[in-house]
């Protein structure tokens, strides 16, 4: 079976190595005037060659011909084995399933053994921030007192895991995703080799979505090089939908729906579409983003508080979405608030209409209720039907959110009749949700925590208007 892309074009000298000059240039330097330290860390995002360029600098201490600046050969016994694994005096180690003392300790042992075949016994621990507390206590002690042919190479992702006490006994090098030059000249590279002639705006796809790590870039590269045709080549067409990347005139679309105030009916249509052809609602998320963003930048769009609610929309969608198996909800969540949010915009920006709806922010009076746009307050009740309990709702919002985030959605534009002990939520998908026992269990307790009970029943509220059409029917719509 043929090696993965990123395993084939590994980089197996200095050279090779892309989008980390400085730290390539300092490394072949010490190298080349035999002024190596003793421990390294090297940190930074995953993808951007930070194993590599330890096996590398494994090498350039064992290399049997190094060149003058500092760079391996890669043609000795010593470069090849390191390049098939086969070499003796490199040991790699994963924390992530050795983070104990004992591993650390058998390690102790080891490290005070000469070298078989090289000048230096090289020790790679790679993810080292999954150590114990214990573990890291004792690489400690290793590391103020090494054996002088030991050289230990620390590998992590997550550098603010990682105790100061080993971080001021390490040379730290930090690692930065490619640019977009870098990572396209690569690929260019590999598809050339592999003999498959990708469209230039391929690249540009890619980038975006492997932003800049060379790993996550060419398991993309090899997904969309399946897909080549007879005469070896893909098509932009092609690799939009491996990506699941929404076109340029359906991401304008969307934008402009969001932010002039049209239909949300059309914008579920079009998500609807563009889900059902395998589309990735993340990205698309991030697509529109960058579509709002390009029109500030260029002063095509005014800055407004409308803009600002649907960059948050669409910032949320991102960054919730590795909570939730169900991305699509996000984006009704959302719909649902910006539109709620430019109803009377929606109606030709006229003055909304008024009703008497008592304050969310607190149990006020009956005197004391002022007048409230339906823009503030979606949902329309009377007084007598609910009441806010002084911001209790806010709070229990809050811990709904901790249990489980899809009850926190369930819950949005929901209202809580605090004399009934009743939550009505504004249509019937929320309402099914939350009579499912386990969803029921997880409201009972964020109910528990701040009411001091569990909430007697779930109602789908009657009488919510939006407009000419009610907000049950369209959360209905939306959910």
């Amino acid at each position: 079976m043929a090696d993965v892309l990123y395993r084939k074009y590994r980089p197996h000298t200095f050279a090779e190595i892309k989008g980390q000059s400085v730290t390539v240039s300092i490394l072949k330097q010490a190298v080349a005037t035999d002024k190596l330290s003793h421990a390294f860390l090297f940190s930074g995002p995953r993808g951007t060659g930070k194993t590599s360029t330890a096996r590398v600098l494994a090498k350039a201490a064992n290399c049997l011909h190094l060149k003058k600046d500092g760079d391996v050969c890669g043609e000795c016994a010593v470069c090849k084995e390191i390049d098939n694994g086969s070499f003796p005096d490199l040991v790699e180690i994963d924390a992530a399933s050795n983070r104990g003392i004992d591993e650390v300790r058998l390690l102790k042992e080891q490290v005070n053994f000469l070298p078989v075949r090289g000048k230096r016994k090289v020790y790679i621990i790679d993810e080292v921030h999954m150590m114990t507390k214990e573990a890291f206590n004792a690489l400690l002690k290793l590391l103020e007192e090494p054996p002088t042919h030991a050289i230990f190479i620390l590998a992590t992702t997550e550098i603010h895991k990682v105790p100061i006490t080993i971080l001021s006994r390490v040379q730290r090098y930090d690692f930065m995703l490619a640019e977009q030059l870098e990572l396209s000249a690569k690929l260019k590279m590999i598809a050339d080799n592999e003999q498959v002639e990708v469209e230039d705006l391929v690249w540009d796809l890619i980038f975006q979505f492997s932003q800049g790590s060379f790993r996550d870039a060419e398991t993309l590269l090899m997904k969309i090089m399946q897909l080549k045709s007879a005469d070896g080549k893909v098509s932009v067409a092609e690799a939009e939908s491996v990506l699941g990347v929404a076109p340029t005139t359906e991401v304008t679309s969307i934008a402009e729906a969001l932010l002039r105030g049209h239909s949300v009916q059309e914008v579920m249509r079009t998500l609807n579409d563009f889900s059902s052809r395998g589309g990735n609602l993340v990205y698309l998320a991030k697509q529109i983003a960058s579509h709002i963003r390009q029109g500030l930048v260029e002063e095509k769009e005014p800055i407004s508080k409308r803009l600002s609610q649907v960059l948050n929309m669409l910032i949320s969608i991102q960054s919730e979405a590795k909570f939730i198996d169900d991305v699509r909800m996000l984006w009704d969540v959302g719909l649902l608030k910006v539109f709620s949010e430019l109803q009377p915009q929606m109606k030709g920006g006229g003055d909304a209409p008024k009703s008497d709806i008592p304050s969310q922010k607190g149990n006020m009076p009956s005197h004391s209720v002022k007048k409230t746009q339906v823009e503030q307050q979606p949902v329309q009740v009377s007084s007598s039907e609910v009441v806010q309990a002084g911001g209790q709702w806010e709070k229990f919002l809050l811990v709904a959110r901790k249990v489980d985030l899809k009850l926190w959605t369930c819950l949005q534009g929901a209202i809580y009749d605090h004399e009934r002990n009743v939550v009505v939520v504004p249509g019937s998908y929320a309402f099914e949700e939350l009579q499912k026992d386990t969803m029921r269990g997880k409201l009972d307790k964020a109910a528990n925590q701040i009411f001091g009970a569990t909430i007697s029943g779930i109602e789908m509220s009657k009488n919510a208007i939006m407009g000419e059409s009610s907000n049950a029917e369209l959360v209905e719509s939306i959910l």
